[in-house]
């Protein structure tokens, strides 16, 4: 079953075939879009798309907002597992690898969706409870947390909370500017780099060199 975007939902599927319909919905919001614009996106067209009630779109979204919030959101969540086999997949990789590998996934799981993301961030906030900042704030630190524990013979963050916290937000706001405002003179190659160098600067190597 695929990942149900729980902040987006009023209420959550306890149901196989209820969780299906969510997805269904979701499905159906994209291409919607893809279809007929952002301009024109609508609950009742979603419904339509999807082949359910308003009434039953209406039981898991409050509205057309929260929807494409959803879009955002599955988007991310089904990336997540990737991320973490790419995060513990070499215990020796250093903390610089690890987010390469992370940021690589994440610019693989939506730069092909861009479009879509530049038109659903036209009309939902990016700064909200369940909007995608929180969400890829949430996975992005959960990766650089979980590293630094399994590692503090190697590593200490310098700051603390408050520099874990202002790295990984700064990363997550500047990947996503990039992703719906791409600049023609910097390559993701280029991004990842920065995005990488910006987050080490408040990691200090206590251990280079595994014993």
């Amino acid at each position: 079953m695929r990942a149900i975007p729980t902040t987006a939902l009023i209420k959550i599927p306890r149901q196989r075939r209820s969780a299906e319909m969510v997805h269904a919905i979701i499905d159906a919001a994209v291409l919607v879009i893809e279809h007929d614009g952002v301009a024109n996106f609508s609950t009742n067209r979603v419904a339509s798309a999807a082949g359910v009630s308003i009434g039953s779109l209406y039981q898991y979204f409050a509205n057309k907002e929260m929807i494409l919030a959803a879009v955002l959101e599955r988007g991310v969540m089904e990336s997540e597992g990737l991320m973490r086999r790419l995060a513990s997949a070499d215990p020796e990789a250093s903390i610089d690898d690890v987010l390469r590998r992370v940021l690589h996934a994440l610019i693989a799981e939506l730069e092909p969706a861009r479009a879509l993301v530049r038109d659903v961030f036209s009309i939902v906030p990016l700064v909200n409870e369940g909007g995608i900042l929180s969400v890829l704030e949430t996975r992005v630190g959960d990766v650089v947390r979980d590293y630094l524990l399994r590692h503090t013979d190697r590593y200490q963050l310098i700051g603390g909370p408050a520099a874990l916290y202002v790295g990984v937000n700064a990363i997550v706001y500047v990947f996503l500017k990039w992703l719906t405002e791409p600049h023609p003179s910097i390559d993701k190659d280029e991004l990842v780099e920065a995005l990488v160098a910006m987050q080490s600067a408040s990691i200090r190597a206590t251990n280079p060199t595994p014993a």
